[in-house]
């Protein structure tokens, strides 16, 4: 996109203001690209003529009034501005709140699966050496029984080890690159705002 399409699309987006507003934005920002080295690139690092038109209306709309023009038509094109800047926002915003929803709730669904399944791991062991117990006191009955009981107990004891430790590192792995994850994300987006 040039400048001049930038410029164009942004005179566009604020058709609401006032006209002298309207040619200030304008002008500063042909000033911008006239002063630039490289006008694509001077283009790309300001965004969308939208987000510019949102941030020059939601600073228009909160520029305070004299108290010469305080009248109800302009305490009404104030709120008009704000409505305007809320609906010219970008829609980035509602969107990342929904990423960010879905993230939050899809780690928040694998720790309950991890959290269950350790659980039943635990429950194993538990089950396993209780089991393994009682078959030694029904050895005093039955000897076949006994064995019977006494390795099934161990074998839910080795069940649930294995279950526990290898959910341990699973949790350790998922929750790193998670970790890992969101620092590259925040690292990036992070970058981006600074070099805006």
């Amino acid at each position: 996109m040039t400048g001049t399409e930038f410029t164009q699309q942004l005179s566009h987006a604020l058709r609401g203001l006032p006209e002298e507003e309207i040619e200030a934005a304008v002008a500063f920002y042909e000033e911008y690209f006239n002063d630039a080295e490289d006008e694509t690139a001077a283009v790309a690092a300001l965004g969308t003529p939208g987000e510019a038109a949102a941030q020059i209306i939601a600073d228009y709309a909160t520029k305070p009034v004299p108290v010469a023009e305080r009248t109800a038509k302009r305490g009404f094109r104030t709120v008009w501005m704000v409505l305007l800047a809320v609906f010219a926002a970008p829609i980035g915003l509602p969107i990342a709140i929904a990423v960010g929803a879905v993230a939050f709730s899809l780690i928040i669904s694998l720790a309950a699966v991890l959290f269950s399944v350790g659980v039943s791991g635990v429950a194993c062991i538990v089950a396993g050496v209780v089991y393994a117990v009682v078959g030694i006191f029904v050895g005093f009955q039955s000897v076949p029984t006994a064995l019977l009981t006494i390795g099934a107990g161990l074998a839910a004891t080795g069940i649930g080890l294995a279950l526990t430790k290898s959910i341990l590192l699973a949790s350790k792995k998922c929750f790193d690159a998670i970790a890992r994850g969101l620092g590259r994300f925040i690292q990036k987006h992070g970058a981006r705002r600074v070099a805006e």
